[in-house]
């Protein structure tokens, strides 16, 4: 499963440190009264929590530059012939 399919199928982030769950991802799969939600994790783990303790995931972002190609690309690691040959 892929970062991006993870986001999708899993679009929260358990916040709280209950059952040793905190920073999981997860999906919210109902929700009751007073913020109560059955919550599932991508092991299959199921519990009822409080919407309070879920965040939204961050968006993976597939066009930010790694950290090499950006040093690689940087202006004092290659010259104009090294440029022109790629």
């Amino acid at each position: 499963m892929t970062d991006s399919d993870r986001f999708f199928d899993f679009p929260y982030v358990y916040r709280w440190a209950y059952k040793g769950r905190q920073g999981q991802r997860c999906r919210v799969l109902a929700v009751g009264t007073l913020y109560a939600c059955l919550v599932e994790f991508p092991d299959g783990f199921k519990m009822v929590s409080t919407t309070n303790a879920l965040k939204e995931a961050e968006i993976p972002s597939p066009m930010t530059p790694s950290k090499t190609a950006t040093t690689m690309l940087s202006p004092g690691n290659l010259t104009a012939d090294e440029i022109n040959g790629l």
